[in-house]
């Protein structure tokens, strides 16, 4: 008896299963993954703006340390203030604002007593 014709079975074929919402949740996973890093830059860039009003809150602390020390002084002593807040000598500021350069030396010593504190 002749053998009888053997159907070959088809070859299989992996076929990829499709869930209608795996692209879905692979979009949301790139989203956050998005919304995260971005969140992580800002949160440095706040940090970085904290730093920096510090920083300007430290500098106008100073300055309005050195502002009320000049204002209780007689207005002839303010240029020599100024001055000596610039880093001029005794001798430089007696000769400019044309007081005693002993007044000189003391309004330098203030100065340099308020930049410390």
């Amino acid at each position: 008896e002749p053998a009888a014709p053997t159907e070959e079975a088809p070859p299989l074929a992996m076929e990829v299963p499709v869930w209608p919402d795996a692209s879905a949740r692979l979009a949301q996973e790139a989203f956050m993954r998005g919304v995260e890093a971005e969140l992580e830059q800002m949160r440095d860039e706040i940090d970085a703006l904290r730093s920096e009003v510090a920083a300007m809150r430290e500098d106008m602390r100073k300055e309005v340390g050195q502002f009320r020390s000049t204002q209780y002084i007689a207005p002839m002593y303010g240029d020599a203030m100024q001055l000596a807040q610039a880093g001029h000598d005794a001798a430089r500021i007696a000769e400019r604002c044309g007081i005693a350069r002993a007044e000189a030396e003391l309004v330098v010593a203030l100065v340099r007593n308020q930049q410390e504190s």
